[in-house]
């Protein structure tokens, strides 16, 4: 590991620190059909627009002199239909932007999601029908933006575009990846929300660690994982509009800590636990809200950057942005239904539903090597895009539900290190070689079962099944699956009268 540092060290050199500070806003603007009429998008553009240009009337605004990316989530609809928020923005120096509201159905998602989930034919026939065009990522940006990366979640349990939206900026040099997501919400549709954002949570990590193989050796970098993650660090079970570092739930700390967040720490130091989804303070999030859950639902996490030590937690500094007076809409009783269901009229303070989180994030200073970090970030996604990207790393980690092994996690992308495999619909650690196995014919319980060759498979041997090494060439077999070669087949001798089964074997 000294002789990796030393390495390390000598590519970046000893880098000093800059700071580079995110704004994270959820704009709650859904363009679809039922639901268009709910979200009072125009009235609330407007205003937020105001906000922007000028925050006298306005609370929770952030000084926007000293921010210099804005990653905003929900902003579904057409790209004209914010243009006075994407003018207010400019007028104010973000004069990138990367356009129109990503991903939409046209850009790439995998072949093969799991389960009955939906694929791409199922989101282009929703968004035709619904009027839904995209997942509403926008990213704003007073740095250069030198790549963009638009995809879709593999695993979503809605059948509309979703996903994340990656943009490589020029930070004064240093080479910023800043990720602006939007994960599944707190929906039951037939499989938990939760496990859902456990396969995206599992993509997104591997995602950023792809990300950081590749910067690497670039020159100094930083990968920012920002906006709407939905994994609420209480668990759904504070009700306090405060921190409450004691209900952290195992289930969130684990996947946060994927991204390289250690939840607990940063929450004893202050650096995230206040809500950002809070009824007792934000009016529209009390419109939607049954009951009294306060979440942490909004994160601006450093994951990784040179010189390779572990990220502090940045400082999430989270707000309500609000006009002093109120405004009026109309608005619907069911989030589903939208306009299908009852609707009322009512004035409102808050401009967002979520609240809004800003952090100003450590990241190196260095010698400007922009050119080589964007090459190597459009080598990473020639990979990530393929079936060996995406694909795989959007898989069950302990723990969740699956259907069959190819759900589960191979060991590169399993957060333990270990493979995971699918035991009675939830996946499970493999077994290692000579560790006792379900049954012989339930050889996918041994690690490396799918691997040809050199991989392993469950046999009964006299003390019991257990995980044996797949058989060469020649040796006696039943099934395929325990030859290197992936190919038992039956072998034939001559008889008195004619040929006769001799036993199968590898082939």
């Amino acid at each position: 590991m000294k002789h990796v540092a030393a390495l390390l060290l000598a590519v970046h050199g000893a880098a000093a620190a800059k700071e580079l500070t995110v704004y994270s806003i959820n704009f709650a603007c859904r363009d679809v059909l039922h639901l268009a009429g709910c979200d009072n998008c125009q009235t609330r553009f407007d205003l937020i627009a105001s906000a922007f240009l000028d925050d006298s009337g306005f609370e929770g605004v952030p000084n926007l002199d000293e921010v210099d990316v804005v990653v905003a989530q929900e902003l579904s609809t057409s790209e004209a239909a914010f243009a006075q928020v994407t003018a207010a923005l400019a007028s104010r120096g973000f004069t990138h932007t990367t356009g129109a509201p990503a991903p939409t159905v046209s850009d790439p998602h995998c072949v093969d999601p799991p389960g009955p989930l939906y694929d791409i034919d199922d989101k282009k026939a929703f968004s035709a029908l619904s009027g839904l065009k995209s997942g509403g990522l926008v990213t704003f940006s007073k740095h250069p933006i030198k790549a963009t990366a638009r995809q879709n979640w593999c695993v979503h349990n809605l059948p509309a575009p979703a996903g994340y939206l990656s943009t490589l900026l020029d930070v004064d040099g240093t080479a910023a990846l800043v990720v602006n997501v939007h994960l599944f919400p707190e929906y039951d549709f037939g499989i938990d929300a939760h496990e859902i954002r456990t396969y995206q949570f599992s993509e997104l990590s591997a995602f950023a660690n792809a990300a950081d193989l590749a910067l690497r050796f670039t020159g100094p970098y930083a990968i920012i994982l920002a906006g709407d993650f939905n994994e609420d660090a209480y668990g759904l079970s504070s009700a306090s509009t405060g921190p409450r570092c004691d209900l952290i739930s195992e289930d969130a700390a684990t996947k946060l800590g994927a991204l390289s967040l250690d939840v607990r720490a940063a929450c004893a130091s202050g650096a995230v636990g206040q809500p950002t989804w809070s009824p007792s303070t934000n009016d529209l999030a009390e419109k939607f809200s049954e009951g009294s859950k306060h979440e942490v639902l909004d994160y601006i996490v450093l994951h990784s950057s040179s010189p390779f030590s572990p990220p502090p937690a940045a400082a999430n500094v989270v707000a309500t942005l609000k006009i002093d007076a109120t405004w009026s809409g109309s608005f619907c009783e069911s989030s589903i239904l939208g306009t299908l269901g009852a609707t009322y009229d009512a004035t409102a303070k808050a401009l967002t539903d979520h609240n809004t989180v800003t952090a100003a994030v450590e990241v190196p200073d260095g010698a400007d090597k922009i050119a080589e970090a964007a090459a190597a970030f459009d080598d990473m996604l020639l990979s990530w895009r393929s079936s060996q990207g995406a694909q795989e790393a959007a898989c069950g980690q302990r723990g969740s539900i699956c259907g069959v092994d190819t759900n589960c996690c191979e060991a590169p992308f399993s957060w333990t290190g270990v493979e995971q495999h699918c035991d009675s619909f939830q996946c499970e650690a493999c077994v290692p070689l000579g560790g006792t196995c379900g049954a012989q014919w339930e050889g996918s319980g041994c690690c490396n079962y799918d691997q040809y060759p050199n991989g392993a498979h469950c046999e009964m041997r006299w003390n019991g099944p257990a995980c044996i090494p797949k058989y060469d060439n020649g040796h006696s077999c039943w099934w395929d699956q325990e030859c290197n070669s992936k190919n038992c087949e039956m072998t034939w001798m001559r008889g008195w009268w004619s040929w006769i089964p001799a036993g199968k074997k590898c082939k």
